[in-house]
Protein backbone atom coordinates (compact mmCIF):
# COMPACT_ATOMS: atom_id res chain seq x y z
CA UNK A 1 0.00 0.00 0.00
CA UNK A 2 2.62 2.41 0.89
CA UNK A 3 4.74 1.96 -2.71
CA UNK A 4 1.38 1.80 -4.34
CA UNK A 5 0.72 5.50 -2.44
CA UNK A 6 4.11 6.77 -3.33
CA UNK A 7 3.15 5.53 -6.99
CA UNK A 8 0.13 8.05 -7.61
CA UNK A 9 1.40 10.75 -5.38
CA UNK A 10 1.96 13.77 -7.18
CA UNK A 11 5.29 14.41 -8.98
CA UNK A 12 6.52 17.71 -7.14
CA UNK A 13 9.77 19.71 -9.00
CA UNK A 14 10.46 21.80 -5.89
CA UNK A 15 14.12 20.36 -5.76
CA UNK A 16 14.56 20.45 -9.43
CA UNK A 17 13.49 24.02 -9.55
CA UNK A 18 15.26 25.73 -6.23
CA UNK A 19 18.33 23.24 -7.96
CA UNK A 20 18.03 25.43 -11.15
CA UNK A 21 17.78 28.43 -9.51
CA UNK A 22 20.37 27.98 -6.95
CA UNK A 23 22.80 27.07 -9.92
CA UNK A 24 22.23 29.81 -12.24
CA UNK A 25 21.85 32.24 -10.55
CA UNK A 26 24.85 31.55 -8.25
CA UNK A 27 26.70 32.01 -11.69
CA UNK A 28 25.01 34.98 -12.27
CA UNK A 29 26.80 36.59 -9.07
CA UNK A 30 29.89 35.30 -9.80
CA UNK A 31 29.25 37.25 -13.40
CA UNK A 32 28.62 40.39 -11.98
CA UNK A 33 31.40 40.21 -9.53
CA UNK A 34 33.99 39.13 -11.87
CA UNK A 35 32.71 42.51 -14.79
CA UNK A 36 35.64 44.95 -15.37
CA UNK A 37 33.65 47.89 -15.75
CA UNK A 38 35.30 51.04 -16.61
CA UNK A 39 34.60 54.13 -14.26
CA UNK A 40 32.44 56.86 -15.52
CA UNK A 41 34.19 60.57 -15.07
CA UNK A 42 30.97 62.00 -13.13
CA UNK A 43 30.01 65.84 -13.48
CA UNK A 44 26.52 65.25 -11.67
CA UNK A 45 26.45 63.61 -9.23
CA UNK A 46 22.82 63.50 -8.57
CA UNK A 47 22.36 62.61 -12.58
CA UNK A 48 24.98 59.65 -11.71
CA UNK A 49 22.78 58.90 -8.71
CA UNK A 50 19.79 58.73 -10.57
CA UNK A 51 20.97 56.89 -13.35
CA UNK A 52 22.71 54.09 -10.81
CA UNK A 53 19.23 53.71 -9.46
CA UNK A 54 17.90 53.09 -12.39
CA UNK A 55 20.44 50.83 -14.07
CA UNK A 56 20.17 48.59 -11.06
CA UNK A 57 16.16 48.18 -11.26
CA UNK A 58 16.37 47.47 -15.05
CA UNK A 59 19.30 45.20 -14.52
CA UNK A 60 17.37 43.51 -11.78
CA UNK A 61 14.51 43.35 -14.11
CA UNK A 62 16.28 41.47 -16.97
CA UNK A 63 17.82 38.95 -14.10
CA UNK A 64 14.62 37.57 -13.73
CA UNK A 65 13.66 37.75 -17.19
CA UNK A 66 16.74 35.44 -17.85
CA UNK A 67 15.73 33.12 -15.38
CA UNK A 68 12.59 32.77 -16.72
CA UNK A 69 13.29 33.42 -20.37
CA UNK A 70 15.44 30.08 -20.83
CA UNK A 71 12.64 28.22 -19.13
CA UNK A 72 9.74 29.23 -21.32
CA UNK A 73 12.47 29.12 -24.17
CA UNK A 74 12.57 25.05 -23.29
CA UNK A 75 8.63 25.31 -23.21
CA UNK A 76 8.11 26.54 -26.56
CA UNK A 77 10.67 24.43 -28.06
CA UNK A 78 9.06 21.39 -26.36
CA UNK A 79 5.39 21.60 -26.54
CA UNK A 80 2.30 22.91 -28.98
CA UNK A 81 0.46 26.02 -29.21
CA UNK A 82 -1.79 25.73 -26.50
CA UNK A 83 0.96 25.16 -24.15
CA UNK A 84 2.31 27.94 -24.89
CA UNK A 85 -0.77 30.14 -24.98
CA UNK A 86 -1.07 29.24 -21.26
CA UNK A 87 2.35 29.79 -20.43
CA UNK A 88 1.93 33.50 -22.08
CA UNK A 89 -1.15 34.07 -19.66
CA UNK A 90 0.40 32.39 -16.84
CA UNK A 91 3.49 34.27 -16.96
CA UNK A 92 1.12 37.98 -17.80
CA UNK A 93 -0.44 37.19 -14.98
CA UNK A 94 1.71 36.59 -12.08
CA UNK A 95 4.36 39.24 -13.13
CA UNK A 96 2.53 41.88 -11.42
CA UNK A 97 3.30 40.27 -8.17
CA UNK A 98 6.71 41.08 -8.29
CA UNK A 99 7.74 44.86 -6.70
CA UNK A 100 10.95 46.09 -6.21
CA UNK A 101 12.43 45.45 -2.20
CA UNK A 102 13.22 49.00 -2.00
CA UNK A 103 12.50 49.05 1.57
CA UNK A 104 14.70 46.25 2.56
CA UNK A 105 17.67 47.08 -0.30
CA UNK A 106 17.73 51.16 1.39
CA UNK A 107 19.34 49.68 4.37
CA UNK A 108 21.28 47.34 2.49
CA UNK A 109 23.02 49.35 -0.28
CA UNK A 110 24.11 52.22 2.39
CA UNK A 111 27.82 51.09 3.06
CA UNK A 112 30.49 52.88 1.49
CA UNK A 113 32.12 52.42 -1.98
CA UNK A 114 34.96 53.42 -3.74
CA UNK A 115 33.21 53.94 -7.14
CA UNK A 116 30.19 54.02 -9.26
CA UNK A 117 31.06 50.92 -10.81
CA UNK A 118 31.85 48.95 -7.77
CA UNK A 119 28.39 50.31 -6.16
CA UNK A 120 26.62 48.84 -9.24
CA UNK A 121 28.37 45.75 -8.83
CA UNK A 122 27.72 45.36 -5.41
CA UNK A 123 24.02 46.47 -5.16
CA UNK A 124 23.43 44.23 -8.57
CA UNK A 125 24.41 40.84 -6.67
CA UNK A 126 22.43 41.91 -3.83
CA UNK A 127 19.58 42.18 -6.45
CA UNK A 128 19.67 38.72 -7.73
CA UNK A 129 19.16 37.22 -4.83
CA UNK A 130 15.80 39.02 -5.24
CA UNK A 131 15.60 37.87 -8.41
CA UNK A 132 16.24 34.40 -8.04
CA UNK A 133 13.04 34.44 -5.47
CA UNK A 134 10.57 36.48 -7.71
CA UNK A 135 11.54 34.08 -10.59
CA UNK A 136 10.43 31.38 -8.42
CA UNK A 137 7.15 32.57 -7.81
CA UNK A 138 6.50 33.20 -11.89
CA UNK A 139 8.43 29.13 -12.46
CA UNK A 140 5.95 27.87 -10.30
CA UNK A 141 3.25 29.65 -11.89
CA UNK A 142 4.50 28.39 -15.83
CA UNK A 143 5.12 24.99 -14.28
CA UNK A 144 1.27 24.68 -13.13
CA UNK A 145 0.41 25.96 -16.85
CA UNK A 146 1.81 23.52 -18.29
CA UNK A 147 0.82 20.64 -15.87
CA UNK A 148 3.44 18.20 -17.11
CA UNK A 149 5.99 17.71 -13.99
CA UNK A 150 8.05 15.14 -15.90
CA UNK A 151 8.58 17.14 -18.82
CA UNK A 152 9.35 19.95 -16.72
CA UNK A 153 11.97 18.58 -15.04
CA UNK A 154 13.75 17.20 -17.70
CA UNK A 155 14.04 21.15 -18.58
CA UNK A 156 14.80 22.25 -15.32
CA UNK A 157 17.54 19.85 -15.25
CA UNK A 158 19.46 20.45 -18.90
CA UNK A 159 18.98 24.27 -17.77
CA UNK A 160 20.70 24.07 -14.59
CA UNK A 161 23.79 23.21 -16.20
CA UNK A 162 23.81 25.69 -18.80
CA UNK A 163 26.48 28.33 -18.51
CA UNK A 164 25.48 30.49 -21.54
CA UNK A 165 22.55 31.66 -19.70
CA UNK A 166 24.96 33.85 -17.22
CA UNK A 167 26.93 34.70 -19.92
CA UNK A 168 24.53 36.35 -21.94
CA UNK A 169 23.38 37.73 -18.56
CA UNK A 170 26.50 39.41 -18.03
CA UNK A 171 26.58 40.50 -21.76
CA UNK A 172 23.58 42.28 -20.72
CA UNK A 173 24.67 44.12 -17.84
CA UNK A 174 27.76 45.08 -19.61
CA UNK A 175 25.71 47.08 -22.33
CA UNK A 176 23.39 48.42 -20.11
CA UNK A 177 26.54 49.76 -17.64
CA UNK A 178 28.27 51.20 -21.26
CA UNK A 179 24.87 53.01 -21.79
CA UNK A 180 24.96 54.71 -18.27
CA UNK A 181 27.97 55.37 -18.40
CA UNK A 182 27.49 57.44 -21.82
CA UNK A 183 24.58 59.11 -19.58
CA UNK A 184 26.40 59.89 -16.57
CA UNK A 185 29.34 61.92 -19.01
CA UNK A 186 26.63 63.50 -21.15
CA UNK A 187 27.49 62.43 -24.05
CA UNK A 188 25.81 60.60 -26.71
CA UNK A 189 25.61 56.53 -26.94
CA UNK A 190 27.61 54.85 -29.72
CA UNK A 191 25.89 51.90 -31.57
CA UNK A 192 24.52 49.84 -29.10
CA UNK A 193 20.77 48.00 -28.98
CA UNK A 194 18.15 49.67 -30.04
CA UNK A 195 16.43 49.28 -26.29
CA UNK A 196 19.51 50.37 -24.18
CA UNK A 197 19.04 53.89 -26.58
CA UNK A 198 15.64 54.05 -25.37
CA UNK A 199 16.46 53.63 -21.98
CA UNK A 200 19.16 56.39 -21.98
CA UNK A 201 16.46 58.66 -24.14
CA UNK A 202 14.27 57.73 -21.09
CA UNK A 203 16.92 58.60 -18.51
CA UNK A 204 17.89 61.77 -20.18
CA UNK A 205 14.11 62.99 -21.06
CA UNK A 206 14.68 62.67 -24.78
CA UNK A 207 11.33 61.93 -27.02
CA UNK A 208 11.48 58.75 -28.22
CA UNK A 209 11.06 58.52 -31.85
CA UNK A 210 11.27 55.05 -33.08
CA UNK A 211 10.58 52.43 -30.13
CA UNK A 212 12.26 49.05 -30.15
CA UNK A 213 10.08 45.72 -31.92
CA UNK A 214 9.05 42.88 -30.11
CA UNK A 215 12.63 41.10 -31.72
CA UNK A 216 14.41 43.87 -30.39
CA UNK A 217 13.73 43.18 -26.97
CA UNK A 218 13.59 39.64 -27.25
CA UNK A 219 17.35 39.85 -28.38
CA UNK A 220 18.00 42.06 -25.52
CA UNK A 221 16.72 40.18 -22.97
CA UNK A 222 13.15 41.14 -22.09
CA UNK A 223 10.45 38.66 -21.92
CA UNK A 224 7.90 41.50 -21.65
CA UNK A 225 7.19 45.16 -21.98
CA UNK A 226 5.06 46.74 -19.74
CA UNK A 227 4.06 50.44 -20.01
Amino acid sequence: MTQNAALLAPISIEIDLDHYLVQTAGRFDHTAASLLLAEPVTRDVDLAGRTLDRLLETLAGLAIGSLLGAVIAGVRRGFGHETRSRVDVAVTRTIGRIAPPAVQLHALDDAPVRSLATELQQRLRRRILFAARDARVMLVAIAEAVGEPHAMRRILAILADDVLIAERFGGLVTAGWQCATAVIEGRAQEATAAVWRQWAQRISNVRELVPPTRMELAAAGFIAQIG
